[in-house]
């Protein structure tokens, strides 16, 4: 497996148990972004109401972070920063040194982690 992957695998569990999505639900967007046929042994009508729960969530989501800035519980350039980072996780997740990458990875999600919970005004 080559690092970039084997990086991305471990940040995406960090962020999947962080996160509101069970890893099957986080699956399952991404075969719905890539518009990849679903293979999982589901049957068709559990998959797509899968993919309806997953839809509704992230509207939920949408919903709750409109509602938590208009009441000041997050910082008002919440959006702009986590553009900003979401950009930067990319860049750093996609470079390769192979003798620091565990170090990176780690100094990835604890800026993460030190970013989001300073976005949480409350």
């Amino acid at each position: 497996m080559n690092t970039n992957k084997q990086n991305f695998n471990i940040f995406k569990e960090y962020i999947i148990e962080n996160s509101l999505f069970t890893k099957r639900q986080f699956s399952i967007i991404l075969k719905g972004l890539n518009k990849i046929d679903f293979q999982e042994n589901i049957s068709s009508g559990a998959y797509y109401r899968q993919i309806k729960q997953c839809r509704r969530k992230i509207i939920r989501i949408l919903y709750s972070i409109i509602m938590l800035e208009y009441i000041e519980a997050i910082d008002p350039q919440t959006l702009d920063m986590l553009n900003r980072v979401s950009t930067q996780l990319d860049i750093m997740l996609q470079e390769s040194h192979s003798d620091t990458e565990s170090t990176k990875l780690n100094d990835v999600i604890h800026m993460l982690s030190a970013i989001t919970e300073r976005l949480c005004i409350l």
